[in-house]
């Protein structure tokens, strides 16, 4: 059976005008590890990600990704 995960982007600040640059919050790198840890037992075929953010989506997904 195929299971599919949606995750969105980790918590970032709102820092106005910079909305698509704005990267990780603190919580956010936290809550990051967090999911990596617990999707490293998951046994994860694949990955799949819109590239709409330039800092968050990649700061969310590539430490999952190294796990």
């Amino acid at each position: 059976m195929t299971t599919l995960y949606f995750v969105r982007h980790a918590d970032s600040p709102y820092v106005e005008g910079l909305e698509r640059e704005r990267g990780l919050s603190e919580r956010g790198i936290v809550a990051t590890e967090k999911v990596r840890v617990w999707l490293a037992g998951e046994g994860i075929d694949m990955m799949i990600s819109s590239l709409i953010n330039a800092q968050r989506t990649p700061s969310s997904l590539w430490p999952m990704r190294s796990g």
